[in-house]
């Protein structure tokens, strides 16, 4: 909890710098869940969803309806293990700070109820992995006949999804969802296939900059 809290102050004290040195339109912060699990070929074992927290900040850049997000997120991504009834509950957590660049379209505009969608890269560093067996956790490095000991530590992906956005005070409320699929193999070794696959449900909230939301 204490890297997730760092990573969100570090990653909203970034965003706040790049929005007031160029012509932001908003910026914005997210908290929620992450609800994660690995896409896998080449081994037996198989992967049940791992839920955790997830959150950060954003800023927007607006041209007419349409705008450019980045955001700088801190995810927790992983998998509930099941290794085929060899016994002992299994997982593997793998943190990262993400920062995904989303275009952003309301499907309304000026309204004090606005739906919109956003899609777009998702570019993932990894900051930390631990993996666990009956409650032990252990350094994924220190676990060197498991699943993901050699991992790539960039992950590239493509994030979808929308939300709502309620007029409320000086900005707007955001509810949210996105799926995002990882593209790269993260397993190093070359000997299994292993892609994320994770779920975000997020709420915040957004201030524009000189405008109303």
């Amino acid at each position: 909890m204490r890297r997730f809290s760092t990573v969100i102050i570090a990653g909203a004290a970034a965003l706040a710098v790049s929005a007031s040195s160029v012509d932001a339109q908003t910026i914005g912060f997210k908290l929620g869940a992450s609800m994660s699990k690995f896409s896998a070929e080449g081994t037996t074992d198989t992967y049940d969803f791992m839920t955790s927290f997830a959150g950060g900040g954003f800023v927007r850049f607006g041209f007419g309806r349409l705008g450019i997000q980045p955001e700088i997120l801190s995810v927790t991504k992983g998998a509930e293990v099941d290794d085929g009834g060899t016994g002992g509950d299994a997982s593997i957590k793998i943190e990262y700070v993400e920062v995904p660049v989303l275009l952003h379209l309301p499907l309304t505009y000026g309204a004090s109820f606005a739906p919109y969608v956003m899609g777009g890269p998702a570019f993932a560093f990894e900051i930390g992995c631990e993996s666990s067996l009956s409650g032990t956790e252990v350094d994924c490095d220190d676990d060197t006949g498991g699943l993901l000991s050699q991992r790539k530590s960039i992950d590239i992906g493509l994030s979808a999804g929308g939300g709502l956005a309620f007029a409320m005070g000086p900005g707007a409320v955001l509810v949210e969802g996105r799926y995002t699929w990882g593209l790269t193999n993260i397993d190093d070794s070359e000997v299994t296939d292993v892609k994320n696959r994770s779920i975000l449900l997020l709420a915040g909230y957004s201030i524009p900059l000189g405008r109303r939301y």
